[in-house]
C-alpha cells in the first residue's frame, strides 16, 4: 500500500528529530569527556552541535536529561563490548565470569565511557534531579541487565546479590583507573596494565568461590 504525503512527511520529520538529538547527544559526550560535567554549559552544547540555544532547548529543557542519556548510551557500550566475546550457548556462572573479564579486558576500548560513568555518579551520587530521571535510569540499566547472557534466574538470592556487587565493584575500580589510573600508578610504583591483571586475577578467585557456593 502506497504511503500518503502526509505519513511520508511524519516519517521524513521524525528522522530529522532523531538525527538532531543523536547530533546533541554526540557534542554533548564530547563536551562532558574533555571539559567535565559541571564545566559543561547548554550554550557549550548548542555551538559544538551547530544549533542556537533555543533549539537545544525543544529537544532537553536542561543539562540534566542530556547527562542522564549519554550515561545511558556509555553503559550500553560497556554492556555490548564486554559481553562481545561471550558465546551465545555459554549461560550462568561462565557468562558471568566472561562478562566481568571483559569488561576488564577491553579497558583501553571502554576507558572514556569508564571516566564519563564515574564523573556522573559523582555529580549525582547524592540525589538525582527528579523521580523521572531517576526511574528512566533505573529502567534503562534494567533494560540493559535482561539483555546479559546471564539472569537472576541463573543463581539464588545470594548468589545475585554478590554478582551485583561484584559488577558495582568491578565498575568502581575501572572508574577510578580510568579517571586516574597513571596518577596512581607513578604514586604507588605500580604500572597500570599491572593492576589491572591483579585486579583480573582477585575477580577470578572471587568468582571460583561463588561458583562453588552456587554450584552451577
Amino acid at each position: 500500500m502506497k504511503k500518503s504525503r502526509a505519513a511520508i512527511n511524519r516519517q521524513q520529520g521524525k528522522h530529522q528529530v532523531d538525527e538532531q538529538r543523536d547530533n546533541i547527544l554526540a557534542a554533548a559526550e564530547m563536551l562532558f569527556l574533555h571539559h567535565g560535567l559541571e564545566k559543561t554549559k547548554m550554550i557549550d552544547i548548542a555551538t559544538q552541535a551547530g544549533i542556537t540555544k533555543m533549539t537545544l532547548y525543544r529537544y532537553f529543557p536542561n543539562l540534566d536529561p542530556i547527562a542522564f542519556e549519554v550515561a545511558g548510551r556509555m553503559l550500553e557500550t560497556i554492556s555490548t563490548i564486554a559481553a562481545r566475546s561471550i558465546d551465545q550457548e555459554v549461560t550462568g556462572l561462565a557468562a558471568i565470569r566472561e562478562n566481568c573479564l571483559g569488561m576488564i579486558r577491553e579497558f583501553v576500548t571502554l576507558r572514556s565511557a569508564y571516566r564519563y560513568i564515574g564523573m556522573f555518579d559523582h555529580l549525582y551520587g547524592d540525589k538525582y534531579p527528579s523521580d523521572e530521571l531517576a526511574s528512566w535510569y533505573k529502567k534503562r540499566i534494567f533494560d540493559l541487565m535482561d539483555a546479559w547472557p546471564f539472569s537472576k534466574a541463573d543463581l539464588d538470592q545470594q548468589g545475585y546479590a554478590q554478582v551485583i556487587t561484584l559488577l558495582n565493584t568491578i565498575m568502581s575500580f575501572l572508574e577510578k583507573m580510568a579517571a586516574r589510573g597513571e596518577l596512581m600508578a607513578e604514586e604507588q610504583e605500580v604500572p597500570l596494565q599491572t593492576q589491572l591483571a591483579a585486579f583480573e586475577e582477585i575477580v577470578l578467585v572471587y568468582l571460583k568461590t561463588l561458583g562453588d557456593s552456587n554450584d552451577v
